[in-house]
Formats: C-alpha cells, structure tokens, sequence
C-alpha cells in the first residue's frame, strides 16, 4: 500500500470561517448542499462554526489540508477512521471534485446513528460502528483511508493501523494526521485555546 502522512496545512464570514479549500465549498458550491447539517454537528458548532474567529480558524486548517488530499480521489471510495460529526465527509462530498462514496467510522452507536440522521439527505454517505470493519464488507474496499487527529487518542494503536490497511484497495493510500505538540504549534494552540477558555466559547476551561 502506498501510505501518505497527512500534514497540518485559510477569512470568516457569516458563521464560517473560510480558509481557501473550505470557502470554495461553503460559498461556491454546485454539489448538495450540507452546510446545515455540518453547522448541526457536536463538534463543528464548537470548531470551525466556533463565533471565536481564532478557535474557527484553527479547527479549519486541517480541514483545508484533508480537502486538498481528497481531491485525488473524485469518484472514488474514500471512509475515515474516527469521522466525529461528519465534518470532513460532508465537506468532501460538497466539493468540485467529491469521491463517489463516503464512509465514516465511529466507536459509539449514538455518533453513528446522529451522523446516519443528520446527513440522510445525502445517498453517497454512510456511518458505521468500527466493529463493523471486520466483515468482508469492508474489507480491501477503500481508495483512500483518513484518519485525522485520533491515533493521539489511542493507547495501543498498532492494531488500528493494520485493521486501516486491511480495509484499503490495491495501490489505496493512507492518510494519518497527528497534532504537533512540541515548539511553536503547541504554545500557538494552547495561547488560542487559553483566549477561547477566556470568552467562556468550546470546551475550554
């Protein structure tokens, strides 16, 4: 398998921040609109629909980055590992150039089910529980694997890169994002995340 390391990769109107990836689907787009359901998502309302311009325009840089990545892959079969609300799928399918269909994966039943509700209008998107990898199914079925900012997460993670790669097609190509945690990415992140603590907006004490 061909294995690409994802890299952390942007103005604000309305309720959106708009790094360049993103503004050409949020304020440009000729694909089904999912603005609505993105906006309703746990994660998205505190993140890149943050009223915080900073915490916005943090949460969206790796957005940016993913949609560039996804490009590559139009009408083909992409899913990502550790979806949360269905923020990068959504916006993947909203693009110029969407893959032909979109599978997010979630450990709990209600994220998986609140994904499967919000973004029912949408055919080419559906939601699993990640036990549900395992079958045939799913199995050397993937162009591409994301999976952004989750192995940080998890305490043994070797496992869960082998179960990704059993789930990618021949020549398919995984794509791994981790947050940068040493110098000046972190003491940016934690200064952003201080001042949104501050204004009382996120989940930031």
């Amino acid at each position: 398998h061909r294995r690409s390391r994802g890299v952390h990769t942007s103005r604000r109107s309305g309720g959106v921040t708009r790094p360049s990836a993103i503004s050409e689907v949020f304020y440009s787009t000729p694909m089904p609109d999912l603005r609505s359901a993105i906006a309703r998502g746990k994660y998205a309302r505190h993140q890149i629909c943050s009223p915080d311009v900073l915490t916005a325009w943090s949460h969206t840089r790796r957005f940016s980055t993913a949609l560039s990545l996804a490009r590559d892959f139009e009408g083909k079969r992409i899913l990502d590992y550790g979806c949360g609300d269905g923020t990068f799928l959504a916006l993947a399918m909203m693009a110029d150039a969407p893959p032909a269909a979109a599978v997010g994966v979630e450990l709990l039943d209600n994220v998986v089910e609140d994904c499967r509700v919000r973004y029912s209008a949408e055919p080419r998107m559906s939601f699993v529980q990640v036990t549900s990898l395992d079958s045939a199914e799913h199995t050397h079925q993937y162009d591409a694997v994301f999976c952004m900012e989750v192995l940080e997460h998890v305490f043994d993670w070797e496992p869960e890169l082998a179960r990704m790669s059993r789930l990618l097609a021949a020549g398919g190509t995984l794509v791994v994002s981790v947050p940068v945690e040493t110098g000046i990415p972190v003491v940016v992140k934690q200064v952003i995340r201080t001042i949104a603590g501050w204004r009382k907006i996120g989940h930031y004490p």
